[in-house]
């Protein structure tokens, strides 16, 4: 008999499931999302991941609008639009307007930090020009998300080399919660629905306060250590040679009175072609 009850109980337990579980045709899949701030609070553009027609291995993105007066309450409108629960596991990035960088960027990354299912790793991107949602205006080659694209674009998979900054949600707060370091993003620009790097936005605080090229912003990440390989092309004897980087080290000296600032770098490079 006890034998019976056990291969009883043993046979219930291989039927039990997760008890939060939705199928994918059940929840809206969020890639990505556009915030902006406006004279009623907050919009937020959602870009969504929706199935292709059934003839095609696909996906395709739609977008879905909401506001609210504040950054949740326009978080929490989205649902609003559609009778399915949404599923912000999946964002990948977060685009912030300049005009609203301009006016401070904490509530959205505190946001970020207690709303359900978003990650910390998401990454921030300011838009210039206009309402950031533009970008789900645009195309990407190779994508059809365009969320995604982005992503692939800025993601650190070699911090050593990267041409873009640190812009994960987390690193954003840990650089505002410490004294002395200012915050900057990379910053995308758009011409006739074409989108590009443009370089980076700085911030004093929480606001952004302006902007340096994609070209400055490379020297910029040489300065601080953070390039250590990669490409770069430089006027030799009236010619131009691009050279692979090998190796890059910072040596910096700081003085407080009289105030100064000094830094050395040494590059080792390796020409590749004469242009």
């Amino acid at each position: 008999m006890k034998k019976v009850i056990f291969a009883l109980i043993f046979v219930l337990l291989t039927f039990t499931g997760c008890y939060n579980y939705a199928d994918v045709e059940d929840v809206v899949v969020v890639a990505g999302m556009a915030l902006d701030k406006n004279e009623n609070g907050y919009s937020v553009v959602a870009e969504t991941i929706a199935p292709g027609s059934s003839s095609e291995a696909s996906v395709k993105s739609e977008t879905v609008f909401s506001e609210g007066k504040t950054v949740f309450e326009a978080m929490e409108g989205l649902k609003n639009a559609s009778g399915k629960p949404f599923d912000f596991s999946h964002c990948q990035v977060i685009f912030v307007g300049e005009k609203t960088a301009e006016n401070g960027i904490s509530e959205i990354l505190d946001m970020v930090f207690h709303y359900n299912t978003l990650r910390l790793t998401v990454l921030f991107v300011t838009v210039g020009g206009g309402l950031s949602s533009t970008v789900f205006d645009c195309e990407l080659p190779l994508y059809d998300i365009v969320s995604y694209g982005i992503f692939d674009m800025m993601k650190q998979d070699n911090p050593g080399s990267a041409v873009y900054p640190s812009a994960q949600a987390y690193a954003c707060l840990n650089t505002l919660e410490n004294k002395g370091k200012d915050l900057i993003l990379p910053r995308l620009s758009i011409n006739d629905k074409e989108i590009f790097y443009s370089g980076m936005t700085v911030f004093r605080d929480d606001r952004a306060v302006g902007n340096i090229s994609s070209e400055t912003a490379r020297r910029y990440l040489t300065l601080m250590g953070k390039l250590a390989g990669g490409d770069m092309t430089l006027p030799v004897g009236g010619e131009y040679v691009s050279f692979e980087i090998r190796d890059i080290s910072t040596e910096s000296r700081i003085e407080t009175y009289p105030a100064a600032f000094e830094t050395k770098v040494k590059i080792k490079a390796a020409a590749r072609q004469l242009l």
